[in-house]
């Protein structure tokens, strides 16, 4: 696709060019540095053993690979030949992985929540299924050869060769996108409302502040209405649309990362391992508000309920 605010002028197109380029290097860093971020906090707080923190850690373990895939599949767009293919499949199939990971999150959620046991700690399997299922959705991509140059936002990049939707990309992609986004918004709706019931009020409004997760994965793949509201207000698709894709698209680490550490808890975590003072770490010993991202969290509360119910009626 060209972009509607492109010339003629060679020099213009190549400022051009440099400019979504810039942005799209940039961006993807800061999501980089984000996702860095959580993994760190995930390692350095105290409550490194709550069995919710492993699943957020892992989250950012794979959208690291994904994130570093940006800048092969950005500068190997310039050939069609197999190294683009390759990279245009990693990409996908990397971005596929991290996509998933947020509905396994979802999942062990609601079905502690649920069956009122404890939240599982992290089941390793779970990691070589998530990867083991994007190759799979990848499949019919791969057999029909679509992945290599892809032209849009001003700039080439290896991911589907074609922008216009094809079978194997909705199937690669867009149907993925969507039931995984769906999927997310309904365990987290049923886990609100199961919270209401067995959880504390401060791990009920943590629960609540989930639903950002799912909300920024929506948001971030948002192309194509982008494209469609810049038809609706007359402008074009012009650059200035083009940098809002890019940061949409690239910026997902970034938006979650800030997510994550927008939570007051996490916040009073980070503080207390990283910037308190030790001796006044060791007054304070182990007293924790409660909360789904602290020392009292989902799993104990779901315990201390089960042993509401089956206390003896005097």
């Amino acid at each position: 696709m060209t972009p509607t605010s492109q010339t003629e002028d060679p020099i213009n197109n190549v400022v051009y060019l440099f400019q979504n380029q810039f942005v799209f290097c940039v961006i993807t860093a800061v999501s980089l540095i984000g996702q860095a971020f959580t993994i760190l906090t995930y390692y350095g707080i105290r409550n490194k053993n709550n069995k919710f923190y492993a699943y957020v850690a892992w989250h950012s373990i794979l959208g690291f690979p994904w994130l570093l895939s940006n800048y092969p599949a950005l500068y190997f767009a310039q050939t069609d030949g197999p190294v683009c293919k390759f990279f245009g499949f990693l990409n996908t199939f990397l971005y596929l992985t991290y996509m998933l990971w947020n509905s396994v999150i979802a999942w062990v959620i609601y079905s502690s929540l649920k069956h009122h046991h404890k939240m599982e700690k992290l089941q390793w399997q779970y990691i070589p299924l998530t990867y083991f299922v994007s190759f799979v959705i990848s499949i019919p991509s791969i057999l029909e050869d679509r992945f290599g140059p892809s032209s849009g936002n001003g700039m080439s990049y290896c991911w589907y060769r074609s922008p216009a939707l094809t079978f194997p990309m909705a199937i690669g992609f867009y149907i993925p996108l969507v039931a995984s986004t769906l999927f997310n918004f309904i365990c987290y709706c049923k886990s609100a409302f199961l919270a209401r019931k067995i959880c504390s009020e401060a791990t009920t409004n943590d629960l609540d502040g989930l639903f950002i997760f799912p909300a920024i994965q929506g948001v971030c793949n948002s192309g194509a209405i982008l494209k469609k509201m810049a038809l609706i207000f007359g402008t074009g698709y012009n650059q200035k649309w083009e940098i809002v894709h890019i940061i949409l698209a690239k910026g997902q680490g970034m938006f979650e990362a800030l997510a994550y550490f927008s939570n007051r808890s996490v916040r009073n975590e980070v503080k207390k391992a990283w910037f308190t003072p030790k001796y006044y770490k060791a007054r304070q010993g182990n007293v924790a508000e409660s909360s789904a991202f602290d020392s009292v969290s989902i799993e104990n509360e779901v315990n201390e309920h089960i042993k509401k119910l089956h206390q003896p009626i005097l």
